[in-house]
């Protein structure tokens, strides 16, 4: 048998791993083109797990390390103060697979489940990084703010045409933007 010594400092505290995940989840976000950001602080209030911004709507991404039924539970608690908190137009409660490292994100398979603080019904749905991104990038759409909804279309033309000059090497004219609001 061997045994390996471990100091405190080596620990990692569950809590402590998840901030590290959001952190990296808010990387990924901002690799496929959303305006994300990890562990964002309102003095007071509270914090949110990820924060992403699409045009004028916040999603706030509420994210719990493990997918058993509390955690689940957990990561809806959180996503429902930050929309009763005012912090996020609307929130998207999301459980990492245990076992989750930086090396696994990617290819993780997440839960979450949209919360609009309207519903009291919760619909988890289980997926990859990228299924869960494409229902982020919907959200705002779903808010019934016809802003929301323009600003997500043009988020996704620009993600288009920026992913459709990468690939062929070509140069297009200035990103899409909506009017502003009136």
């Amino acid at each position: 048998m061997v045994v390996v010594q471990v100091t405190p400092e080596q620990v990692m505290t569950s809590r402590e791993h998840e901030q590290t995940l959001n952190v990296w989840l808010a990387g990924l976000l901002r690799e496929r083109g959303l305006n994300a950001r990890p562990e964002v602080m309102h003095t007071g209030i509270g914090r949110i797990d990820v924060e992403v911004r699409i045009g004028p709507a916040i999603i706030a991404v509420e994210a719990e390390h493990g997918q058993t039924a509390a955690k689940r539970n957990e990561a809806i608690g959180d996503a429902d103060r930050r929309l009763e908190q005012k912090l996020a137009h609307c929130a998207v409660a999301v459980c990492y697979p245990d076992n989750t490292d930086q090396e696994s994100l990617p290819d993780a398979q997440f839960l979450w489940a949209v919360r609009d603080g309207i519903s009291d019904t919760t619909n988890w749905t289980a997926g990859s990084l990228d299924q869960l991104i494409s229902v982020i990038r919907l959200t705002p759409a779903q808010l019934g703010n016809p802003d929301y909804a323009a600003a997500a279309l043009s988020n996704s033309l620009d993600e288009a045409v920026a992913a459709s000059a990468i690939r062929k090497n070509a140069c297009w004219p200035k990103p899409l933007t909506c009017p502003p609001p009136r």
